[in-house]
């Protein structure tokens, strides 16, 4: 099958398609798909949807195919529905890695917490030795000299 044939046996369902897609369906390259769409009387650039070629009888009996006008509404609806889905694709994403980092977020604020209390569990039992240190050398139970080495170290 030629590539003209291939190309005009996909558009013959109706729907409007871009170079692109006209690409992707038939794994044509896109010079053989231009070529294509260009014997078959179809100019355009990439970004065109490409409408069937309606075939009229004319006068003298013989079929002629009629290019249907190029539509930039259908055109511009296909990159906004595109651009859409691009965007919804992004978002659902960003939502993603967001839950993924709010999740981190709060394993690490969990361990700094955490951290948080055995420094200050240190800082009150120290305390608590340090007074009963003090306590006892006050009341007479530890020597001086024993007291200051405890509170040196």
């Amino acid at each position: 099958m030629t590539h003209m044939k291939q190309v005009l046996a996909l558009l013959a369902d109706g729907k409007s398609r871009t170079k692109e897609e006209i690409m992707k369906e038939t794994g044509l390259t896109g010079i053989q798909v231009g070529q294509a769409l260009q014997k078959s009387k179809r100019h355009g650039n990439t970004s065109m949807v490409w409408m069937p070629a309606i075939y009229v009888i004319t006068q003298s009996g013989k079929e002629k195919a009629v290019k249907p006008p190029y539509d930039r509404k259908v055109a511009e609806r296909a990159r906004a529905a595109k651009r859409r889905e691009e965007e919804k694709r992004r978002e659902e994403e960003n939502r993603k890695r967001e839950k993924e980092l709010s999740v981190e977020r709060r394993q690490t604020r969990a361990q700094i917490r955490a951290a948080n209390a055995r420094m200050r569990a240190e800082r009150e039992t120290q305390k608590q030795k340090e007074t009963s240190v003090v306590f006892r050398a006050l009341s007479g139970a530890i020597p001086n000299s024993v007291f200051s080495m405890a509170r040196a170290s």
